[in-house]
């Protein structure tokens, strides 16, 4: 939490590992501009992202020597590990879940008040839309484009999805052209990741299903009114994991991650809810679903309102995924 400057007086000191969440701090340039100052702090800098490593670029470009970037996504490792060459190299560092403190002893369908729990934020695409307007009008076309692929396609990377309709439109890029239009166009994967997110939430409110969210950012959404949409204040880690200790079900929506899982669905398993989450190739490879989780398909939505239903309406079935 100390400023930039308080990192001077590590300057010269030798240590084992430097460790960054998702941060910003590795490319502090010193006053001539050219010397990175984690260059004057020995030892190797890991730094853990949780996003697209696209949304970084700038930063990685910048990085100090001896720096590892970490990933809960196979296909971000593969695209930080061809894009980002000036880096020592790439991990996959999936995330780890946690307990709960206390665990709880009365009976499971006791103790669980919510029907199904959203402990994530809300982001309005449409509030993003206008950073794209404001590019030449061929790229605005096809940003446009690359958002219909996603829409229709939602299965692939953000990356495959720029490739197929530069494919469509016989444009071909050489690697660094690529990358530097897929950075321009980092903004279009954040507007299809925040319109699904808020289709999912949609379809379930709709359907009559109670769903209880948390944080301000729900208050500006355009269904904060909906009679089955149950805002609270924001909460801690600590409150989350007691919220999914009181869900039934707890959801979990990725961030596009097609080959990743996150610690939400992680410790809603610990917490012993019954995950629910939109499918990727890693949690298919390492859970069963109907068995472990719940998993659903982006291009099925349609379809959730009716498995969550079914398995309100049998709590030992539940009970048993929860147990698993």
């Amino acid at each position: 939490k100390e400023g930039h400057q308080a990192l001077g007086r590590y300057i010269g000191r030798r240590f084992k590992a430097i460790i960054g969440m998702q941060t910003y701090v590795f490319s502090i340039m010193m006053e001539d501009g050219k010397t990175n100052l984690h260059d004057l702090i020995i030892g190797p800098k890991y730094n853990v992202i949780f996003d697209h490593p696209v949304m970084m670029k700038k930063h990685m470009e910048h990085g100090p020597e001896h720096y590892y970037l970490l990933t809960h996504d196979r296909n971000y490792l593969n695209f930080a590990r061809r894009s980002y060459r000036n880096i020592k190299d790439c991990i996959y560092f999936p995330p780890a879940g946690m307990l709960p403190e206390e665990t709880v002893s009365s009976p499971w369908l006791a103790n669980r008040p919510y029907d199904v729990s959203f402990v994530g934020s809300y982001i309005n695409y449409r509030g993003l839309l206008p950073e794209l307007y404001a590019y030449a009008p061929s790229f605005r076309f096809l940003a446009a484009h690359a958002m219909r692929r996603m829409r229709r396609c939602p299965d692939e990377t953000a990356e495959e999805s720029l490739s197929q309709i530069l494919k469509e439109r016989g444009l071909k890029l050489g690697e660094d052209e690529f990358f530097q239009l897929f950075f321009q166009m980092r903004y279009t994967f954040v507007c299809i990741m925040s319109y699904y997110r808020e289709k999912i939430i949609r379809v379930l409110l709709d359907a009559g299903i109670e769903l209880h969210v948390y944080g301000d950012t729900w208050n500006y959404a355009p269904f904060a009114q909906h009679p089955c949409l149950k805002r609270h204040p924001q909460v801690n880690l600590s409150e989350s994991l007691q919220i999914m200790q009181q869900s039934k079900i707890s959801l979990n929506i990725m961030s596009w991650h097609k080959d990743g899982l996150t610690e939400r669905l992680l410790n809603s398993m610990l917490c012993q809810s019954a995950a629910l989450s939109d499918s990727s190739r890693r949690l298919k490879e390492e859970f069963i679903d109907g068995q472990d989780l719940v998993l659903f398909h982006l291009e099925e939505i349609d379809r959730l309102p009716g498995r969550v239903q079914e398995l309100l309406a049998n709590p030992q079935r539940l009970q048993q995924i929860a147990a698993n």
